[in-house]
């Protein structure tokens, strides 16, 4: 191939991790790119334990719409990294819309961005966050009941699924 497509090629994203990450630091990865990550994870000496697999969203608006249920999935699971200094989250395969605008959001509220690599023309994205940041008590107060996740989805202008 002369120009093959490259839109999620994430070698140079685990070479920008490898030269910046720090002891401590915690890797994410979104869900949808697991199997692009775990071909590369040993030949970049990763091991089982040195990362996270974010939670598997998929139900039956999978890749069309961004439901109430992912919204709750995605934010327990990015709760359960919050009290880090350093969290990278490398996004792979994330090209539905409404999903990249919420994580933007709510890792906003939740945390304090480091740094940002981005491969342009991809859909792989890689993020720095201190989540040790707190929003003065109030995300850390919020109860994420339906009626939360539906304001949730209107504040984060989503298509309302019921």
């Amino acid at each position: 191939m002369k120009n093959p497509r490259t839109y999620s090629e994430i070698k140079r994203v685990l070479n920008y991790i490898k030269a910046r990450q720090q002891p401590g630091d915690i890797l994410y990865i979104y869900q949808r790119g697991i199997y692009q990550f775990e071909y590369y994870a040993e030949k970049y000496g990763y091991q089982e334990g040195d990362y996270i697999i974010g939670v598997d969203d998929l139900d039956e608006y999978d890749g069309k719409k961004l439901s109430i249920a992912e919204i709750a999935r995605y934010k327990k699971d990015l709760d359960r990294l919050r009290g880090n200094k350093r969290v990278w989250l490398l996004f792979s395969h994330n090209h539905i819309p409404a999903e990249r605008r919420f994580f933007k959001a709510y890792l906003k509220e939740i945390g304090l961005r480091i740094d940002r690599f981005v491969k342009k023309g991809s859909y792989v994205v890689l993020v720095l966050y201190d989540l040790s940041y707190k929003n003065d008590g109030e995300i850390m107060s919020k109860t994420f009941g339906v009626a939360q996740l539906r304001d949730d989805l209107n504040r984060y202008r989503y298509r309302i699924i019921t």
